[in-house]
């Protein structure tokens, strides 16, 4: 259920997309480990609907829902979802201006990975990104500015096996000099910008959205 709420998340079907999410967060608060406690896989119903409540800015919601699903997936083994968990949630507090608590959720991130002997890796390198919106929404884009060429030289973007991560590292490069008023950069990382390597939705938005903000910035209304 949490699989075909992704896909039609990247489709862009937010409807159908929240119809599987809250279907899986049904079955999965009937679950039980062993013990007796809430599964750890209960919680991928919360973190798909913390996606769709960020993306229609119920932020409060997100925030909820990206908890909860962290506090139960942390438990599991299942790394990959309990990182999207981690992400989502630390976004959503970020997007709400709970910058303090978006890092806290961010370094806790971070060290879960790293305890699994996986650190280093991709996973870490979005949530490294995540950082970096996290303290360019603060105003520090110095400090994002650190981040993002950190992840730069860690060799995980673009190119990269990982074609989304290698796109919303160019896209988030583009951003970054947006808003520092930068046009010159801006187009020559607008260029630079990866062709979209799905049809996911999301990163046509993503693309159209940052092309229309540069040409607010040369005054072409």
């Amino acid at each position: 259920l949490f699989a075909l709420g992704v896909v039609d998340m990247d489709l862009g079907n937010l409807v159908d997309a929240e119809r599987s999410m809250t279907r899986a967060l049904d079955v999965g608060s009937t679950a039980r480990s062993p013990t007796g406690d809430s599964h750890p896989a209960a919680g991928l119903g919360d973190v798909g609907l913390a996606y769709i409540r960020l993306n229609q800015l119920e932020i409060d919601e997100a925030i909820s829902f990206g908890e909860r699903g962290c506090r139960l997936l942390k438990r599991s083994t299942f790394v990959e979802m309990a990182f999207r968990a981690f992400f989502v949630w630390a976004e959503a507090l970020s997007v709400a201006g709970r910058f303090e608590n978006a890092q806290s959720a961010i370094d806790e991130g971070i060290g879960w990975l790293q305890g699994r002997a996986i650190g280093g890796g991709p996973l870490e390198t979005w949530l490294l990104m995540a950082q970096a919106r996290n303290s360019w929404r603060r105003g520090n884009l110095d400090e994002s500015t650190r981040t993002l060429d950190r992840v730069r030289r860690r060799g995980l973007g673009s190119p990269n096996e990982d074609e989304a991560l290698g796109f919303y590292e160019a896209a988030d490069q583009l951003s970054l000099a947006l808003r520092r008023g930068d046009a010159e950069a801006g187009h020559r990382l607008l260029a630079s910008l990866p062709p979209d390597p799905t049809e996911n939705v999301m990163f046509t938005i993503k693309r159209r959205v940052l092309t229309a903000a540069l040409h607010e910035i040369d005054g072409d209304g």
